[in-house]
């Protein structure tokens, strides 16, 4: 299912590690010798993140409850069940991307990165995973169209921030580790 596929990549902590939800870049940055925000702005706007990250996390859990009150009720559904599951997929995911994703990825990208090579595995494993997902629910959407349900919402959206940010560190940067390295904006 979708809903469960979302919340694995984007609320399912594992070992610090393994941990590769699109917040925890947030650990990876610091804001000391930024040109482009201060610190004491910088840690307001992760505080901001954290806060929006909680309630998209009880969001989640409450799609999910009604998501799996409709699948008990299946022969019982009204086609404005579906409807309505269907546009609030699509609010869901889209909030989700301007307000926590697309929001981690500007501020991030006005920091340093203390360890590249963890944020770089970070922004891989969550771009190949939103993208994968981002495709399925797509394709969900249009097939419900086809069969005649009106969805609000046209498609899931992709990030408006730049995914490479990461890939635009100095090279000397990954071969030696002395410390933070400087992200090109």
């Amino acid at each position: 299912m979708l809903l469960d596929e979302f919340g694995t990549i984007n609320f399912q902590q594992g070992r610090k590690q393994d941990d590769v939800r699109i917040i925890s870049l947030l650990a990876n940055a610091s804001f000391g010798s930024s040109r482009t925000t201060t610190p004491e702005l910088a840690a307001k706007t992760v505080e901001k993140i954290r806060e929006q990250y909680k309630t998209f996390q009880l969001w989640y859990f409450s799609l999910l409850h009604k998501v799996r009150v409709m699948v008990r009720r299946a022969g019982n559904l009204l086609d404005y069940d579906l409807v309505d599951a269907g546009n609030d997929l699509v609010d869901f995911y889209n909030s989700f991307i301007e307000t926590v994703a697309d929001e981690t990825l500007s501020l991030v990208n006005k920091g340093e990165l203390e360890d590249l090579l963890s944020s770089r595995q970070i922004l891989k494993s969550f771009t190949i995973n939103m993208s994968e997902l981002r495709g399925k629910g797509n394709a969900l959407l249009k097939k419900m169209r086809k069969q005649g349900y009106t969805i609000s919402g046209m498609e899931l959206k992709t990030f408006s921030q730049d995914l490479a940010m990461v890939e635009t560190v100095e090279p000397a940067a990954l071969q030696e580790d002395s410390g933070p390295a400087q992200v090109k904006s």
